[in-house]
C-alpha cells in the first residue's frame, strides 16, 4: 500500500471540525430522504426500517439519492405509522415487488423481519444498541447468512449507528465496523492511487487506516462519518470537489485536497 500518501490524506482529514462530520452525515441521502421519517417512529421501529432498507440498497434502478432513497421517501409518506413490525414489512413490500432483483429483495425482507433481529431491535433503545453494537454486527451477519464485511452489512450497520446519531446520541463505538465498499469507494480509492490491488479487504485496510490517523486529533470522528464523506465526494469533478470543501467553510482543507488529487 502507498502508505506516505494515506498518512498525508489522512492528516488533511484531521483538520476537519466534528461539527463539520456530524453535518457531512445529515447530507446522506438516507438521512435527507429518511430522516425526517425519524419522529414519527418510536426508536427501535425507524432503527428496524433504517437496517432493512441498507440491507436492500442493492443493484438499483439509478442514482442511489432519488431511485432508492427519495423514492422510498415518497413510498413511505402514503402510509400511517406502523404499530408493529409486522405493519412495517407490509409496507415495505410493494416498494420492492417493483424494485430489480423483487425476488431476493423479497427473500431478505421475509428473512430479516421473521428473525429474532428484528424482532429484538424493535424494542431497543439508543443506549442498549451503543452497548451491544458489535454483537448486533455478528448478529445481523449471521441472520442474513453473509460475511460481516459485506457491503450491505456494513452499510446496514452504519444506518443502525445513524438511528442512534438521530436519537441525539453521539458515542457510538463504531471502531470494529469496516467501510462499505460499493462502486464510489472503490473509484475514489483508485483514483486517489492508496493501493495497487483494490480487493474489498484492501480498499477497507486503507480506509481502516486513513481513520486511525484522523482519530488521532478527533477521536469521535468514527467510519460512520469517513464513509459519508467518501461516498458524497467519490464521483465529484475537480471543480465539485473543491466547492465541496468551499461551501463547507474548509478552504483551506480545499485547496490542500486539490494539490493532494493532482500529485497522483
Amino acid at each position: 500500500m502507498n502508505h506516505p500518501r494515506i498518512q498525508q490524506f489522512g492528516t488533511i482529514l484531521q483538520k476537519i471540525p466534528l461539527e463539520t462530520w456530524d453535518d457531512i452525515v445529515l447530507m446522506d441521502p438516507e438521512c435527507l430522504h429518511i430522516g425526517p421519517y425519524r419522529d414519527q417512529f418510536h426508536f427501535g421501529g425507524f432503527a428496524c426500517l433504517m437496517v432493512m432498507l441498507a440491507l436492500n440498497s442493492y443493484q438499483l434502478k439509478g442514482k442511489a439519492e432519488m431511485s432508492y432513497w427519495y423514492a422510498m421517501h415518497q413510498h413511505l409518506s402514503g402510509y400511517p405509522k406502523p404499530r408493529s413490525i409486522e405493519e412495517l414489512q407490509q409496507i415495505l413490500i410493494p416498494f420492492y415487488q417493483k424494485e430489480r432483483l423483487p425476488k431476493g429483495k423479497l427473500k431478505r425482507i421475509h428473512r430479516f423481519f421473521s428473525s429474532s433481529f428484528a424482532r429484538n431491535l424493535w424494542k431497543s433503545n439508543p443506549d442498549q444498541i451503543i452497548n451491544d453494537f458489535s454483537y448486533y454486527w455478528m448478529w445481523l451477519s449471521k441472520v442474513m447468512n453473509q460475511k460481516t464485511n459485506a457491503k450491505t452489512i456494513c452499510f446496514a450497520m452504519k444506518c443502525l449507528g445513524i438511528s442512534v446519531l438521530l436519537s441525539g446520541n453521539h458515542h457510538v463505538d463504531f471502531s470494529s465496523i469496516p467501510i462499505p465498499v460499493d462502486s464510489r469507494i472503490t473509484s475514489f480509492t483508485q483514483m486517489m492511487n492508496f493501493t495497487n490491488e483494490c480487493s474489498q479487504n484492501n480498499i477497507q485496510c486503507v480506509w481502516d487506516q486513513v481513520l486511525e490517523i484522523i482519530q488521532e486529533k478527533n477521536p469521535e470522528v468514527s467510519m460512520i462519518h469517513l464513509d459519508s464523506l467518501i461516498w458524497q465526494v467519490g464521483t465529484l469533478e475537480e471543480q465539485e470537489f473543491c466547492s465541496y470543501f468551499h461551501n463547507k467553510q474548509l478552504p483551506e482543507i480545499a485547496e490542500e485536497l486539490k494539490d493532494f488529487k493532482q500529485n497522483i
